[in-house]
């Protein structure tokens, strides 16, 4: 019997082995979506939960097989294979998207529509292969979605029952197939010009010089040359005496432009490539060839036959293109411009749809290859592979800028639109008048400008009309950053044209702070201690954010407003102790920040908080918290923290932490990293390509504004001249067009002005402010341009900028919280351009927080009761009004900081970590205006009265004056009274000191508590009023013990406990359990006789207003699910 036992348990271990054996010699291929060699129309994009975090999508019906995607496998084995088809699926208009996939000659089901949210592994069927290589091919039904595919032998393998791991264990590559394209040569080389070249027609304006000579064999050639005038002598950008400036004519008989890919791609072509697979031709597309402008249509060469000198600023050139088309060239140069314009008439000579382009002087080699700039989504050294095309209504600044070292040193040459390009047209998906591309037709580093573009409704000419177009070109001696300037300020003609006729900026940040006070309006939630993120799905949990807490927690400070304290920056305080990041919510949130139950954990060492944070919260307390340093630097190291969506760089860090401590070592170390990441982030020229994902001004260049701060703490030049490049790139996502004219425009035609539209949440509902819309919310009306102009904004990324949705407009962003530091730049190298471009971002666009996007021609989101009555036509984002409301006051302080020469001065605390809302707010300490010591800021509604919305104002009050800090933004003087109020506590008669900028001072008399001033033409004006009555000092004692840790054990891990004292005389007794959320579990605790009970997550409980030296005896019972209890008696003393 054992003998017969043993013997069956080694046979069937002999037939398991057998099967294990046959099974692995069986094979298997996952095949990744996104690595088919030939993607045709389809493209990759991000998906977080496919198998490699991107899938191939395709963005619209079917097509024909031009647009499906190639790609070919190794078979190893001959064999049965069952195919598989990895998909999502959505819970709207589920079973609508698909594609079909054929293996070799075998096609299967369509795959996509199997009807459940989320990804599955469907199996479409079956199909013999042979060894060697098999065609796959993915043909679109209807916007198809393909995650990956699976080829397994095993016909009993289900790969939605193996783990991830071990299907990319089984990953196989493409085999790369060789292209075979006939390559058509339709541009001549450059020529190589003689010295001995005659000029046929020349022009010069002192700084720049035009020939176009007689060359080549038998000078039988025409070609340009372009010089520039450099230390007394002319030279030339690049090659000398190498042929300057391409013109080109692409056309076609018919064309479509599309932007699947976010970049244009037209489908004027079939395939002009192809490879071979077991002796049959595949047509494809060359990878990129469908993102080439050259390639779009018929590209021919237009070559000069003959030129002429017009007068002394224009030469007139004759050109001939291959299909037949004339074009006459008119090459002008101004008196004193750095730049040529060129104007190109085209005759076309058949039907169809045209571009004319032209390339900036000469191609750059790499090796001399600087930098680069055509924004938003190339900078440093970011290149496509191949041409690429930016149209203008992608484009905030709409050139291209190559920078490049040669022997005369650097230079930049650049192309750049015309103001006479652009219409009153706010841009958008549906038209561009131009585009731009970094790489010529052979593929090399130019700038490269195409008008109009291929495929826009401007394009399209019958036999015989004309195309009139201008182009700019330029060059500029000097890096991207001097080029940008000249053409911001000679070109596209930007100027500080923004005007204040409707509010103050002072009066639209008393509005906000009136809308942050307002739950309801504002979207805040009492319970949850922030702000609703209104795209936040409420379907586990509604989401808050405290996006700039030090910004909620100093306007309590700012204004001495005690309910303010109590109702927003208290629960702030609070939810920054505790809350892992600057979102949260009560369960797990699958699709935003909380999906894990680790992120609903409290703990204020592991936050994403940061060191400057928690600095900045101890200014603001009045530095009456001292434990607040074990939080800000926990065991004298600098806390490892990420932000949202945004890096920190420790020497920022460090900075901060010498201002907490005055210890030299942080800013030895401070010094020593920002060094560092000056190099290698400022300066240093990435050639690392982003998606057009990423926020803009928090992942495409580095955070330049931290090193201002730098540079005040040590004067070293080198911070301020790095600040001062690396604001350029912020330069460079700004709106520099249309220009605008003194004139008025139509607005809302037709009564009809959409905006944004989308509805979003509030709490657990669905929810728009005015919406659904009503007949006559808007009304037509005639406005200055002035007005609704969108020069001066920013972007927030460029896939929410340029959203590719037919009729609907692109979106610039009103949160321009960059505009402050572009102003402290101003202060301290007085470049003009940084004045400039800082208040076309804030004077005169908002009376109130205005939303988010820019969408349009419109007044609406500019009135003071936007917020309040809607209709909400920019997107209401209730996390996004403290953020605005910090930079609009940043502004207002630094304004009259920077106006006055310096005899203003106001420390500060530092608000970053959430995207690029990166500000200095005030309060807390106390600063000087002119030579007064001790002054502290008071700002607040109603303490003044001053009806004239061109004049901002900032009060502050001293122990001997109240403050009043005049700034006035009107192109002409202005007479105005300023009257003041009872709670001021200033004299209501008597004599007052008025300071100039220069501190030139004059008594001005006063009486019934109002005195009159004049201003001049944006100048600044300090009044010194004395006080009526000396303000009473209250020095609080900070505290002696604030904080204690407590370990409980699971469930509830640890117990922290904070004595908080605030400014205005008592103590907050603040707790929390570390755990997330727990199945029937409580918390009862009581603080000197008083009870709160807690059922439910959060664990935390708040005890306000205990007197400073009163001992707060705190009794906590921990009850858990199973009936068990636990109990902890703790006492925080108090001291005065």
């Amino acid at each position: 019997m054992y003998q017969k036992t043993s013997f069956c348990l080694l046979f069937t271990l002999f037939l398991f082995l057998l099967a294990s054996a046959a099974n692995a010699q069986q094979e298997k291929y996952l095949l990744l979506g996104t690595d088919f060699q030939f993607k045709g129309k389809w493209l990759a994009e991000t998906s977080k939960d496919a198998t490699s975090g991107s899938i191939l999508r395709f963005l619209e019906g079917e097509l024909d097989s031009t647009s499906d995607a190639l790609t070919v496998i190794h078979i190893k084995k001959q064999g049965h294979y069952t195919i598989w088809a990895r998909t999502p699926d959505f819970e709207t208009q589920p079973r609508s998207r698909f594609f079909q996939l054929s293996v070799g000659h075998t096609r299967f089901k369509k795959a996509g529509g199997h009807g459940t949210p989320g990804y599955i592994w469907e199996k479409l069927g079956v199909t013999d292969l042979k060894e060697g290589g098999v065609l796959l091919r993915l043909h679109n039904l209807n916007y198809g979605r393909c995650d990956a595919l699976f080829l397994a032998q095993d016909e009993n393998f289900n790969p939605n029952h193996t783990d991830k791991k071990t299907l990319l264990s089984w990953k196989t590559l493409p085999v790369e197939q060789e292209i075979v394209a006939e390559d058509k040569k339709n541009i001549t080389p450059l020529l190589q010009l003689s010295k001995t070249d005659k000029p046929i027609a020349e022009i010069d304006n002192g700084a720049l010089r035009i020939e176009f000579v007689r060359t080549g064999s038998g000078h039988s050639a025409i070609a340009c040359r372009t010089s520039f005038k450099k230390e007394g002598s002319w030279q030339q950008f690049g090659t000398s005496n190498m042929e300057d400036h391409r013109v080109y004519l692409v056309s076609t008989a018919a064309t479509a432009i599309r932007f699947n890919k976010y970049y244009p791609t037209w489908d004027a072509q079939e395939p002009a490539a192809y490879f071979l697979l077991n002796g049959q031709k595949y047509p494809v597309q060359k990878p990129g060839d469908d993102l080439n402008p050259f390639v779009a249509g018929n590209l021919s060469e237009a070559i000069p036959i003959a030129a002429e000198t017009v007068d002394k600023q224009t030469i007139k050139v004759q050109y001939i293109t291959r299909n037949g088309s004339g074009i006459t060239g008119f090459w002008s140069l101004r008196s004193g411009q750095q730049h040529i314009d060129l104007r190109l008439i085209c005759k076309v000579a058949q039907k169809g749809y045209y571009s004319m382009g032209v390339a900036a002087f000469q191609p750059v080699e790499e090796q001399n290859l600087e930098n680069v700039m055509m924004a938003p989504m190339f900078q440093y050294k970011r290149l496509s592979e191949g041409p690429q095309m930016m149209i203008t209504s992608m484009m905030q600044q709409p050139l291209a800028i190559v920078s490049s070292k040669a022997s005369q040193g650097m230079a930049s040459s650049y192309v750049a639109a015309s103001p006479e390009l652009f219409r009153k047209d706010w841009g958008s998906v549906d038209y561009a008048p131009a585009g731009f591309t970094l790489k010529n037709d052979n593929n090399q580093v130019q700038p490269v400008m195409f008008a109009p573009v291929l495929g826009m409704s401007d394009s399209r000419y019958n036999t015989g009309e004309l195309i009139d177009r201008h182009f700019t070109i330029g060059i500029s001696q000097g890096n991207w950053d001097k080029a940008l300037d000249e053409v911001s300020k000679e070109i596209f003609e930007v100027k500080d044209y923004r005007k204040q006729e409707q509010s103050s900026l002072t009066d639209a940040v008393f509005n906000m702070i009136d809308l942050v006070k307002n739950d309801e309006a504002a979207g805040w939630a009492p319970a949850l201690k922030g702000f609703y993120d209104i795209e936040g799905d409420p379907k586990t949990a509604p989401t808050v954010v405290n996006a700039t807490p030090l910004a909620n927690i100093a306007l309590s400070v700012l204004q001495n407003d005690e309910d303010f304290y109590l109702t927003r920056s208290l629960p702030t305080i609070e939810f920054t102790l505790s809350r892992s990041g600057y979102r949260w919510a009560t369960d797990i949130v699958p699709t935003a920040y909380n999906a894990t139950r680790k992120t609903l954990e409290f703990n204020p060492f592991t936050s994403q908080f940061t060191t400057s944070y928690y600095v900045g919260l101890d200014r603001l307390l009045g530095g009456l918290n001292p434990w607040l340093k074990n939080i800000a630097i926990p065991g004298d190291s600098l806390r490892a923290v990420k932000g949202y969506s945004t890096d920190f760089h420790s020497w920022n860090q460090a900075l901060w932490a010498y201002q907490l401590t005055g210890q030299v070592k942080w800013l030895q170390q401070a010094k020593r990293e920002a060094d560092i990441f000056i190099q290698h982030k400022i300066y240093n020229n990435s050639n690392k390509l982003l998606s057009h994902i990423p926020f803009y001004n928090a992942s495409f260049y580095a955070p330049w504004w931290d090193l201002l701060d730098l540079y005040e703490a040590t004067k070293d030049k080198k911070y301020l001249d790095a600040a001062s490049y690396g604001s350029y790139f912020t330069i460079a996502g700004i709106r520099s067009y249309p220009k605008v004219q003194d004139s008025l425009q139509t607005i809302h035609p037709g009564n009809r002005y959409d905006g944004i539209t989308h509805i979003w949440w509030k709490g657990n509902a669905p929810y728009r402010l005015g919406f659904p819309r009503k007949n006559g919310d808007v009304q037509e009306k005639k406005v200055p341009e002035w007005l609704v102009s969108p020069v001066g904004l920013g972007l927030e990324q460029p896939s929410t900028y340029f959203t590719r949705v037919k009729g609907q407009t692109v979106h610039p962003v009103f949160m321009s919280s960059w505009a402050p530091h572009l102003l402290r730049l101003f202060q301290y190298s007085s470049k003009p351009i940084f004045e400039t471009y800082a208040r076309n971002a804030v004077i005169g666009r908002y009376a109130n927080y205005p939303g988010y996007y820019a969408a349009g021609f419109t007044d609406v989101p500019m009135q003071a009761g936007f917020p309040y009555k809607g209709p909400d036509v920019s997107s209401v984002y209730y996390h996004h009004i403290p953020p605005h409301l910090a930079f609009s006051l940043d502004y207002l302080i630094t304004e009259s900081i920077q106006r006055s020469k310096g005899n203003v001065m106001f420390p500060y605390s530092k608000q970053e970590g959430f995207v690029w809302f990166n500000n200095r707010v005030y309060g807390g300490v106390k600063g000087k205006i002119f030579g007064d010591q001790g002054v502290s800021l008071r700002m607040h509604k109603g303490l003044i009265t001053i009806l004239n919305p061109a004049i901002n104002y900032v009060t502050a009050v001293s122990d001997k004056h109240f403050w009043i800090l005049l700034s006035s933004e009107a192109d002409t003087e202005q007479l105005l009274t300023v009257q003041w109020s009872d709670a001021t506590a200033a004299s209501k008669a008597g004599k007052a000191i008025c300071y100039t900028p220069t501190a030139e001072s004059a008594v001005l008399d006063f009486k019934g508590a109002k005195i009159d001033v004049v201003i001049p033409e944006k100048g600044f004006r300090a009044i010194a009023v004395p006080l009526a009555v000396a303000p009473i000092s209250k020095n609080y004692q900070p505290l002696k013990e604030g904080m204690k840790v407590i370990d409980m054990g699971a469930p509830w891990g640890r117990v922290f406990l904070f004595r908080i004292r605030s400014p205005f005389g008592w103590d907050t007794c603040y707790g929390f359990a570390e755990t997330a959320p727990l199945k029937g579990s409580s918390i009862s605790v009581s603080c000197n006789g008083k009870v709160q009970e807690i059922k439910q997550y959060p664990y935390e409980w708040s005890f306000h207003k205990l007197p400073m030296g009163a001992h707060a005896a705190l009794e906590l019972i921990f009850r858990s699910e199973n009936g068990k209890t636990k109990s902890k008696k703790v006492v925080l003393n108090g001291n005065e």
